[in-house]
């Protein structure tokens, strides 16, 4: 047996051409050129050209052999006898095949005796004598395929058919080489345009390595994808390799000797093992590899913009194999493509991180909240028609808060970014997995429970999240009481609408909210009423406070309460109080429009025309008796009221033109409002002072930090809370005892509200309180019926 190998891409185009014209059926040769430059599928070339090859040489058969990426093993891939398997032989086994690759020159092996360890040649020229075997090269010193002839009859190989041969190999060797330049461009468009619809990073790069394992025969394409959180690489994609060996490699290790992709991404650079068996990079892996016949591998890392590691690339073999060009060019194309797609995937990540989450708390933000909680009752509705024996009861929180403010503005923004993270932190352990917590918007947070039977179920996972609170947050160098308000609402309540529900758990949560007794409440249908009728007064509220200011109809009045000196009993002054007189409902009691008037600002306007009106009655009464300058007027200022940079201009204003004495002046707040103007407050409180104005303290005691304001901010008199007055007998007056004792040593005017009995103001006497205000000496009255009380008790 004879053969005869050669590089057939070494001959020049014009050789081609000279050869192609000095040989018989150039029709043929034609013909084959034409189909190389066509679209036709490489293996139908191959076919084509077996075909003609047996047909021109007249000559048994001829089978066309691809090499595969390793460069050591051939595959059958065409014959004229038809190819009915995949038949693959090694030349690493085959000193013969060995050689018929890797000769550069024209190689004749005469008539040589059988060899048991050739049996790949049985295959090679199945069951003939005499064959020959021709190398299709790439032009960079690597094989591409073999075309093999063979014949039952001894016939000399002619120079003719010789140059017919190399022809069709030349032609053979460059559609091989320009369908795989095609084959690379079209895998980089079709990942682009995967890019660009914006599929999936897994379904990418699964297509990636699938598209490129077709251009590389017999190589396994992986990636791997860095984990940020751990610093490791995950099990990314690697479609044809073994699933236990590609799960084996989940979380790899980045370092040295953590095989060629952790390596390659420790150093940054491409690391090519061609024998794992010897190399010490994958001693740790070894046994791992070797056993999944895993015997070479080679990987190219890929990175950002900013050159961090995304990940890696990697090709592997079955036997012990170096790279060529091929390899190193299209490894560095599917690195680069990777980068591309791992890229693009990261910024969606962190748009869909940004639309979904915020950004502050990590916790899911109103959108996705919304989103889920509409998914969550379209589930409801669907399984009360068709499944009802499956429907699982959720519920809705809205959480809010309490005082935020203070600690945003005692403690700056920064603090407060930091107690929202700590809180959430501390509540997320009272949820289950399944649950969703959002953060909805400033110190507004919801939760969707996913499956609570009842409300009452509800209610216990509340009283967990209370609990959670019970202990100071630990905010920098700060410890933070935290409480909050929560509104619940059951999805029993047969909702369909997402707006009704999350307008119930706001409503509940309000409700909470102004009532301190409760840090919870349940939402029902009651609630809805009341809400109905508190918008009612709003619209109502607004349209008065129009007609004030229009002066075409005066729905307000001002009330007038004595504060009497203990001690002498005559009036020293009053407390300025708001009425509103409302056309339909007659009068309304401050206590259900104030609130509402706080929360609009209405009672900006309101404040101001109380103030004007009070000055104006203050005067009239100073002239008309006896001791004009001795009669003062108290006005509550609201937080809203306090905080208008204009407040101590209109003040000042209305004491000239209605030639008051600052003294006689005096500007009633309460806690909330030193709470919630914690940044001007200093600055507006010396100003007042400034001009003589005095300040009170309303309602002391009820608050947790009023001593503190006692020491920071300019305040004349302290208030005591009515409920002190009320509850003598329980704490026999302590607290009362207590106040009027810290009045006294910081230099202060006692006043104590809400004076019913004898028995009440005797013992306020004793204790040495200043002045008091209450039934026992008069409610608040209109302005006629004021003058009477003022002229009795002056």
């Amino acid at each position: 047996m004879s053969y005869f190998s050669y590089r057939g891409s070494s001959l020049s185009g014009d050789q081609v051409v000279r050869l192609s014209s000095s040989i018989e059926n150039q029709g043929a040769i034609a013909q084959l050129s034409q189909s190389a430059l066509s679209n036709v599928p490489l293996v139908d070339l191959f076919q084509q050209a077996v075909t003609l090859v047996a047909r021109v040489l007249k000559i048994s058969g001829s089978d066309y052999w691809q090499v595969l990426s390793d460069g050591q093993k051939l595959q059958r891939v065409a014959s004229t006898q038809g190819v009915s398997d995949c038949s693959t032989i090694s030349a690493q086994d085959h000193s013969t095949l060995n050689h018929l690759l890797s000769a550069d020159e024209p190689v004749v092996l005469a008539n040589p005796s059988p060899d048991p360890s050739q049996n790949g040649l049985q295959l090679l020229f199945p069951g003939h004598i005499h064959g020959a075997g021709y190398v299709l090269s790439s032009g960079r010193n690597f094989p591409l395929g073999v075309l093999t002839i063979y014949s039952h009859q001894s016939q000399p190989l002619t120079a003719k058919a010789n140059q017919f041969l190399q022809v069709v190999t030349h032609l053979l060797g460059t559609a091989v080489e320009r369908k795989r330049s095609e084959a690379l461009l079209i895998a980089q468009t079709q990942v682009l345009e995967q890019v660009a619809a914006g599929s999936q990073l897994s379904r990418i790069l699964n297509s990636l390595c699938l598209l490129l394992e077709q251009e590389l025969p017999g190589a396994f394409c992986s990636v791997l994808l860095l984990d940020e959180t751990t610093n490791t690489l995950q099990s990314g994609i690697g479609p044809s390799l073994p699933e236990d060996y590609a799960q084996a490699l989940n979380g790899l290790i980045i370092g040295e000797r953590s095989g060629s992709c952790g390596t390659a991404a420790y150093r940054g650079e491409p690391v090519f093992v061609n024998d794992i068996a010897t190399d010490p990079l994958w001693s740790s892996f070894r046994d791992l590899a070797l056993s999944h016949n895993i015997r070479a591998c080679w990987s190219i890392p890929f990175f950002s913009k900013v050159g961090e590691v995304l990940g890696t690339f990697a090709l592997s073999h079955q036997i012990p194999c170096q790279p060529n060009h091929d390899h190193i060019q299209i490894m560095k194309t599917a690195a680069h493509l990777a980068s591309i797609a791992t890229k693009n995937h990261l910024i969606g990540e962190r748009l869909r991180q940004q639309a979904l989450y915020d950004s502050l708390t990590k916790l899911a933000n109103r959108h996705a909240f919304t989103d889920q909680l509409r998914l969550r009752l379209q589930k409801q509705q669907h399984d009360q028609l068709h499944a009802p024996a499956q429907i699982k009861e959720f519920a809705v929180l809205f959480l809010d808060v309490d005082r935020f403010k203070l600690v945003n503005d005692s403690l700056g923004h920064t603090v407060g970014d930091q107690f929202l993270q700590a809180l959430s932190q501390r509540l997320l352990p009272c949820l289950n997995p399944q649950d969703l917590f959002a953060r909805l918007g400033g110190d507004e947070f919801g939760i969707l429970l996913h499956q609570v039977k009842d409300a009452a179920e509800a209610c216990r996972v509340v009283d967990c999240l209370r609990a959670a609170l019970a202990t100071p947050l630990q905010v920098g160098t700060h410890e933070i009481m935290a409480s909050i308000s929560i509104g619940v609402v059951h999805s029993s309540g047969g909702y369909c609408q997402l707006e009704n529900m999350l307008r119930d758990a706001d409503m509940a949560m309000y409700q909470a909210k102004i009532n301190a007794q409760e840090s919870y409440v349940v939402f029902d249908q009651k609630m809805h009423a009341s809400v109905l009728a508190r918008l009612q007064i709003e619209h109502d509220l607004r349209c008065a406070v129009k007609s004030m200011r229009n002066g075409k109809v005066h729905p307000f009045q001002l009330y007038y309460q004595p504060i009497v000196s203990l001690e002498t009993g005559k009036i020293l002054g009053f407390e300025a109080l708001i009425r509103w007189l409302h056309p339909s409902c007659g009068l309304i009691s401050p206590d259900e429009f104030i609130p509402i008037a706080e929360e609009t600002g209405l009672v900006v306007p309101l404040g101001n025309w109380v103030i004007e009106e009070g000055c104006q009655q203050l005067r009239q009464w100073q002239i008309n008796w006896a001791a004009p300058r001795a009669l003062s007027m108290s006005f509550n200022i609201s937080a809203r009221q306090f905080a208008q940079p204009d407040l101590v201009f209109r003040i000042q204003d209305a004491l000239e033109r209605y030639q008051l004495s600052a003294a006689s002046l005096k500007l009633e707040i309460t806690e909330s409002v030193l709470l919630e103007t914690a940044c001007t407050i200093t600055e507006r409180l010396e100003q007042l002072r400034a001009i003589g104005v005095q300040m009170s303290l309303d309602d002391f005691g009820t608050g947790y930090s009023s001593l503190r304001y006692l020491n920071d901010f300019p305040v004349d008199t302290l208030k005591i809370d009515r409920s002190f007055v009320q509850n003598l007998k329980r704490h026999e007056g302590k607290i009362i005892q207590a106040i009027v004792g810290l009045a006294q040593n910081l230099g202060m005017t006692v006043i104590a509200e809400g004076i019913e009995t004898l028995e009440q103001l005797d013992y306020l006497k004793k204790l040495g309180c200043d002045q008091g205000q209450g039934y026992f000496f008069s409610r608040p009255l209109p302005k006629v019926s004021a003058e009477k009380v003022l002229h009795n008790l002056s």
